[in-house]
């Protein structure tokens, strides 16, 4: 009998320990997303556009960022076990944060439109606004699809500002 409790106790805490990290890995995951918006943030802020080398650096977080929100998604889906209300809650409130950052971002992409259009990186843009655009709408639709029915809604909602917030930037590159 002593065999049996211990062998319960080691499967309840591998059992505890995969909840705890498939949420973990999640939550390292929105982390990662947020800390590139707002590195891209930071740059765009002082960017013009028109300077060759800065756009490339601007390039290559998108690419960074893209890469973060594609392995986001993954995980997400990969996700096991079913998101508690607190736990929904808490990223809600994180990607609130994210989303209003990202409205900054996308609104400066617009409006230095004008300076990437005289370094010719116009083109660049747009594939990288597209392709954010297409990996943030994944990351959202995972991101509700694992939310608790009680918080689909809010999950939902904010999933919307997202996309409507890179839909605008792919908009102004069209």
């Amino acid at each position: 009998m002593q065999f049996s409790s211990a062998s319960f106790l080691l499967l309840s805490l591998a059992l505890f320990g995969l909840v705890s990290c498939d949420f973990a890995k999640v939550q390292s995951d929105v982390n990662d997303v947020q800390t590139s918006v707002n590195q891209l943030n930071t740059t765009l802020a002082t960017a013009s556009g028109s300077d060759y080398f800065q756009d490339l650096s601007i390039h290559n977080e998108a690419q960074d960022l893209n890469s973060k929100l594609q392995a986001a998604t993954t995980d997400v889906q990969a996700t096991t076990e079913p998101v508690t209300e607190s736990q929904a809650d808490q990223l809600i409130n994180q990607l609130t944060v994210v989303e209003k950052t990202t409205k900054q971002l996308t609104d400066r992409l617009i409006a230095i439109k004008p300076g990437f259009q005289k370094a010719g990186v116009t083109s660049l843009v747009k594939s990288d606004t597209s392709a954010l655009a297409d990996s943030t709408k994944s990351f959202g639709a995972s991101l509700v699809d694992k939310a608790p029915d009680s918080r689909k809604s809010q999950a939902q909602d904010l999933a919307d500002k997202f996309n409507a917030d890179l839909a605008s930037a792919v908009a102004a590159y069209q």
